[in-house]
């Protein structure tokens, strides 16, 4: 959210260039912000230099300094997780995560998974609470259950197939949160 504090626009461009898994140009940035183009080339050049955002061409990514700091945001919940997280997965076999909740984003902490699987692994993690994809996962279900309004400015649009099991009604999903709500 651009409100106009040097922070606000430096967050601003940061999500922008999250939710474009493949990268981000200048002019995509540009559009997508709302910030006028010389300010958008000057939080990215100045984040560029402090390893916050890469650049390859013309082309901006996330950059490695996120990955020191989301190492050091939540380490206690990773190393209490992770010896669940292992026995979890040997007992099914299938691909394990914990992750927490933002106020608008789903945030991957730890997983566990086989080589069989490090392909699904490599998708990009849907991490906007605000998208199809991620109101079709289990965590996407699971926070329905608690906060059912999120999907309520998709309601008027269809609901794609993603995948092979994804729900692609409102009664179906309205039918799984209620199922996450009475596991709860």
């Amino acid at each position: 959210m651009d409100d106009g504090t040097v922070t606000g626009r430096v967050l601003t461009v940061l999500d922008a260039v999250a939710d474009l898994n493949d990268g981000a140009t200048l002019a995509t940035l540009t559009r997508r912000t709302g910030i006028p183009k010389p300010t958008v080339r000057r939080i990215a050049a100045d984040l560029v230099n402090r390893g916050v955002l890469q650049r390859e061409g013309s082309v901006y990514s996330l950059g490695p300094r996120l990955l020191e700091f989301g190492q050091r945001a939540a380490p206690e919940l990773r190393l209490l997780a992770q010896p669940h997280l292992y026995d979890l997965f040997h007992r099914t076999r299938e691909v394990v995560w914990v992750s927490t909740f933002t106020e608008s984003s789903n945030v991957l902490v730890a997983s566990a998974f086989g080589h069989d699987r490090a392909a699904d692994m490599r998708r990009p993690w849907p991490s906007t609470l605000r998208s199809f994809r991620f109101l079709n996962s289990a965590a996407g279900l699971v926070l329905l259950a608690e906060r059912p309004e999120l999907a309520e400015e998709f309601r008027a649009r269809p609901l794609p197939r993603l995948t092979p099991y994804s729900l692609t009604t409102w009664a179906g999903l309205d039918a799984a949160t209620r199922a996450a709500q009475q596991a709860r």
